[in-house]
């Protein structure tokens, strides 16, 4: 089986499995998650001075972010799989758990005094940055590729 990799074995026999673009993807994003992590750290740092809660909340936000686009990718992989019907409603309901688990996440960071919420919250829209500035950086890739 070249080109997908065992992520999880949930039964003898049966498994979670991850293509090899997805896997490159979240290795990308992951990547992006960091620097935008430190970027905000040291925006956050510079504004209101150096606390561990800062520091916190900005890992912890940067890790959910993660989360949320890693659950993401493993629905996708899964609906593609699926009938058309079967697929949205596997989307749809991977979306409204996947909202569920950072509604959950947001409300922990605001409850815990160990971490900054703001600085946690931030992170949250790193993902949708990261993927223009991806997306811009593959097309001017192909571009130069065809001249």
């Amino acid at each position: 089986m070249t080109g997908i990799r065992p992520l999880v074995e949930k039964e003898k026999g049966d498994f979670l499995m991850l293509s090899e673009v997805v896997v490159y993807e979240l290795k990308r994003m992951a990547i992006g998650l960091l620097i935008a992590a430190a970027v905000s750290f040291a925006v956050f740092c510079f504004i209101f001075g150096y606390e561990n809660s800062i520091l916190l909340g900005t890992l912890f936000g940067a890790a959910v972010a993660f989360l949320n686009y890693f659950f993401l990718a493993v629905y996708i992989e899964r609906s593609v799989k699926k009938n058309k019907n079967a697929a949205l409603s596997a989307m749809g309901g991977g979306y409204f758990l996947r909202m569920v688990f950072i509604a959950v996440m947001i409300y922990l960071a605001i409850k815990s005094n160990y971490i900054n919420h703001w600085a946690m919250i931030v992170p949250l829209v790193f993902p949708r940055i990261i993927i223009m500035i991806l997306s811009a950086m593959d097309s001017r890739k192909r571009r130069v590729q065809e001249e």
